[in-house]
């Protein structure tokens, strides 16, 4: 095995001006908007393993989704009447990719920040 000299810098190459840089700009670095459009549809497909389809309130981008996962899981479901009076499911709509972010953001700054 031959050995080949490294050439290169020995830095990390990062798409924005790291002395400018914001938090969200690292952050945006690892969370994309594939990774957030991957969550929210996850989490739209996991809410129809809980609650019929008519109790969704469905934006347009996720209805045909949300369909076609009812009628792959429809024996998975819980009967309406099985979730708790007060269970915030009753009141299920899809999540948004801000939101999302913020609550993703919120879970990593919950882990830099220590509490007594």
């Amino acid at each position: 095995m031959r050995n080949t000299p490294f050439t290169g810098s020995e830095k990390i190459e990062v798409p924005f001006d790291t002395l400018n840089a914001l938090p969200i700009d690292y952050y945006n670095l690892f969370i994309s908007d594939e990774v957030i459009e991957l969550l929210i549809n996850e989490t739209s497909k996991n809410a129809t393993q809980y609650l019929p389809l008519n109790q969704i309130k469905r934006s347009s981008r996720m209805k045909e989704l949300l369909i076609n996962e009812t009628s792959k899981n429809a024996t998975q479901y819980l009967p309406l009447n099985q979730i708790k009076r007060s269970s915030r499911m009753k009141d299920w709509k899809d999540t948004t990719c801000p939101e999302m972010r913020t609550v993703l953001g919120i879970r990593l700054w919950m882990g830099c920040v220590r509490m007594p």
